[in-house]
């Protein structure tokens, strides 16, 4: 008798690559705010507010993910359809402690987020940005 032995094996390779850069948006934006202010004593006050602000791009430095997922595309050579304008929603709970009757001292916790895609419209990609931030500092009275 004649044995035979064939042994087959099969291999799938499933490459996935992780792309790390830092991406910089800058823009110049108007903000409208409506708010309130209360006053809990002399010294202390918080407020709140909320709006809109229309964001005007000014330039941008990094790279993302072509839409076929193929290839990195630069933001800086225009291969990247950028909004040249965009609007974004705001809230602000704000703190102020008031040092003197010149200078107080604030504590503003902030939410922004955009209400449409940096992209135009034609692209396929839809990308939003919201932060979160606490501004802090020193209002002094002239």
């Amino acid at each position: 008798a004649l044995a035979t032995n064939i042994a087959t094996e099969s291999n799938t390779i499933k490459e996935n690559k992780v792309f790390a850069y830092n991406n910089s948006l800058r823009y110049i934006e108007i903000p409208i705010l409506i708010g309130v202010e209360i006053r809990n004593n002399k010294k202390l006050s918080y407020y709140i507010n909320s709006g809109v602000s229309t964001a005007f791009y000014l330039s941008s430095k990094g790279k993302i993910i072509s839409t076929d997922n193929k290839e990195l595309l630069d933001y800086n050579n225009n291969s990247v359809p950028l909004r040249s304008s965009m609007l974004n929603f705001i809230f602000n709970i704000g703190f102020a402690y008031k040092v003197n009757d010149r200078i107080s001292i604030i504590a503003e916790p902030n939410y922004k987020c955009n209400l449409g895609s940096v992209f135009k419209k034609d692209y396929s990609v839809i990308q939003k940005y919201s932060t979160i931030s606490i501004h802090t500092g020193v209002n002094i009275k002239l």
